[in-house]
C-alpha cells in the first residue's frame, strides 16, 4: 500500500522547475534585442521560447496542486551515476574527443540501473557517440575531434 499525499509532487514540481526556467530564459533574453519580423534579432527565439516553457508550465503546476500523488522517491544511486557521467563528459571531451567522451556517458549512466544485457548497451554506447559525432562535427561543422591523444 502506498502513501497518497494531496498534491503531486512529480507534476508540481516539474511545472515549478520549467516555469523557472521559463523565467530564466525569459530574463535573459530581455537584454538581446528582438528585431523585426523582417529581420529577426537574437533575442527573439529564447523570448519566444521563455513565453512557450512559461504557458507548458502553467497546467502542470494546476494539475500538481489538484490530485492526489505519491511522494516522490529520490534514487541516489541514479543521481550519482548520472553526475558522475556528466563530469566524465566535461573532463574527457577535450584531451579525448567527442566519440569516447559519449561512449564513456552511455557506459556510466547505464551503473545506474541494474539489468541490461552488455551487448545493447555497447550498441547503444557506438550508435550514440558516432551518431553524436555525425551530426556535430560534420553536419554542424563545430569543431570537434573524433578521436584525440593527449600526450
Amino acid at each position: 500500500m502506498s502513501v497518497r499525499v494531496k498534491i503531486d509532487w512529480v507534476e508540481f514540481l516539474s511545472g515549478l522547475f520549467l516555469l523557472g526556467s521559463a523565467v530564466l530564459i525569459f530574463a535573459d533574453s530581455l537584454s538581446h534585442p528582438i528585431g523585426s519580423l523582417s529581420n529577426i534579432g537574437p533575442g527573439a527565439f529564447p523570448r519566444f521560447l521563455g513565453l512557450l516553457l512559461g504557458a507548458v508550465s502553467i497546467p502542470l503546476l494546476i494539475k500538481g496542486l489538484s490530485r492526489e500523488g505519491v511522494p516522490p522517491v529520490l534514487k541516489w544511486r541514479s543521481l550519482f551515476f548520472v553526475c558522475t557521467s556528466l563530469l566524465f563528459f566535461a573532463f574527457t571531451i577535450a584531451p579525448f574527443g567527442l566519440i569516447p567522451a559519449i561512449f564513456g556517458i552511455v557506459l556510466i549512466v547505464r551503473l545506474s540501473e541494474p539489468g541490461y544485457s552488455p551487448l545493447r548497451i555497447l550498441a547503444l554506447a557506438v550508435c550514440l557517440a558516432v551518431l553524436s559525432w555525425s551530426v556535430f562535427a560534420k553536419g554542424l561543422a563545430l569543431s570537434l575531434h573524433a578521436f584525440r591523444w593527449p600526450f
